[in-house]
């Protein structure tokens, strides 16, 4: 049993750094968020940044689902040797909606704040001309090219596959106390 409360701490104390790494985006967002957005080393570093948070939230997620998954293996086990388990099974699924919910509170604010600052960066490189500039369409499609490649919407690729990851805890929770 102690071994298991081991791997457990140590899974903990890996998410926690995923998490530590979520923060320090955010602090790293609110210190550039005086800057003029428009040099080249701010492009770079929004790059960077975009790049730890998505990693951390993949890695939170993941790391939270696995958890969630071993605490219902777990009480499976408990079942089997000792005919009873110290906690219900309602508590998994606790679990995975609580973890859930927390890396969405940390994750979702700090993504907001990127892309605010991919947006930023991207008006001040390509400001938009009145519309009845000749240059308007051409500036225009630009900006949208370069929001695209910057991924400013919402729902790209790379979120959605982090959005999946925040949702692996309850899916999880979900699919331990189904699969028992």
């Amino acid at each position: 049993m102690a071994k298991i409360r081991l791997v457990s701490a140590l899974g903990y104390l890996a998410a926690s750094l995923g998490l530590i790494v979520v923060l320090l985006v955010q602090a790293a967002l609110r210190a550039t968020s005086e800057g003029s957005g428009s040099t080249d080393e701010e492009l770079e570093l929004y790059f960077q940044l975009r790049s730890h948070l998505h990693q951390s939230g993949l890695m939170l997620g993941v790391i939270v689902a696995l958890a969630t998954l071993t605490t219902g293996t777990l009480r499976d086990l408990q079942l089997s040797i000792k005919g009873t388990a110290t906690y219900p099974t309602e508590y998994i699924l606790i679990w995975g909606a609580y973890s859930m919910i927390v890396i969405a509170l940390v994750y979702v604010p700090v993504y907001s704040s990127l892309l605010a600052f991919g947006r930023k960066i991207r008006d001040t490189r390509l400001p938009l001309p009145r519309l009845d500039s000749g240059s308007w369409s051409q500036i225009y499609s630009t900006r949208n090219e370069l929001a695209d490649y910057m991924q400013l919407s919402v729902m790209s690729g790379q979120s959605f596959q982090v959005s999946i990851a925040i949702t692996a805890p309850l899916i999880a929770g979900i699919a331990s106390t189904l699969l028992r």
